[in-house]
């Protein structure tokens, strides 16, 4: 699955109300293409990289994550309900989390880059890092 690089996308997102935890309450609609990714170097020194479905799939009651943007930790989000990324396919994967307040200069440069891209219709890197993921009963554990 490569980690899912590259097979992620936003389709949209909101910032509908102050989160309770602190921040901005954050929802998102993304897709995930369930892909690996393979290098092929020609003879001419150049190499090209191609995607390839994945033939693994995973399907679980929940995904957290930790989002940064460059160095800048943008706070958690997590899948809404189970996810199951199945082989070979593009997947819904809808999230909700927090835009966590910024209160160093770093952090409040990065949140503006990344809604300069946005406004400005620029593609950002966001990344995740692995939170939470896994069965939440044990009658999820026996399926």
């Amino acid at each position: 699955m490569n980690g899912l690089k590259n097979g992620v996308i936003i389709q949209s997102f909101d910032l509908p109300a102050n989160d309770p935890a602190g921040g901005i309450h954050l929802t998102l609609q993304t897709t995930v293409t369930n892909v690996r990714v393979g290098v092929v170097v020609l003879v001419s020194r150049f190499s090209s990289v191609f995607l390839q479905p994945s033939q693994i799939g995973i399907s679980v009651s929940n995904l957290g994550f930790n989002a940064f943007f460059e160095t800048t930790g943008l706070g958690p989000i997590a899948s809404t309900g189970p996810v199951d990324l199945l082989p070979l396919t593009t997947s819904a994967l809808p999230l909700a989390g927090r835009l966590a307040p910024q209160a160093s200069d770093s952090g409040l440069a990065a949140v503006s880059t990344l809604f300069n891209h946005f406004i400005h219709g620029e593609n950002s890197n966001v990344t995740v890092q692995g939170a939470t993921a896994g069965p939440n009963s044990v009658s999820d554990q026996a399926r």
